[in-house]
């Protein structure tokens, strides 16, 4: 009963091309207007960088994953292991931001009503995003058992 609501009502989330377009769209924006919408070098060196290029070429990535995921076949099995590969990736560059905006300004710093309630928003976008992987997860093995099973039919 889990197998058939997570792999056929869960097969696209709606909300995921929504959310996808929408980090991509604001990391280009923050690209082009050169503004560092936090302190990521307090994580680590070249975070910043490696932070853009998740936000950008995996939302990319997961338009050729969903026209992959509709195709069938090795096609298809190929498409969702590189959706929970770009699921994964944009939720560590959402985490990378959670983590990195709770250090921002400074420690101590007081927290703005605006910049709390952008934090709980972004949390929530994280679980939705870990929703995802669990579904990918469940999505291949549902797979990897459907093959199998497959395979010792025609064994026999």
């Amino acid at each position: 009963r889990v197998a058939v609501y997570l792999e056929d009502h869960w097969g696209l989330v709606p909300f995921t091309p929504i959310l996808y377009l929408f980090i991509w769209g604001a990391t280009i924006r923050i690209i082009l207007e050169n503004l560092r919408p936090i302190r990521f070098e307090n994580i680590g060196p070249h975070i910043y960088e490696t932070w853009c290029g998740i936000n950008i070429f995996a939302p990319i990535l997961m338009l050729f994953v969903w026209v992959m995921m509709y195709k069938g076949g090795k096609a298809r099995v190929l498409g969702l292991w590189l959706r929970l590969g770009t699921d994964a990736a944009l939720f560590s560059a959402m985490l990378t931001y959670h983590i990195a905006d709770g250090r921002y300004p400074n420690p101590g710093a007081k927290v703005s009503e605006n910049h709390l309630f952008a934090r709980y928003l972004v949390a929530s976008i994280l679980i939705f995003m870990l929703t995802l992987i669990i579904r990918d997860w469940w999505a291949i093995a549902v797979n990897v058992y459907k093959a199998n099973r497959i395979r010792r039919v025609r064994q026999h």
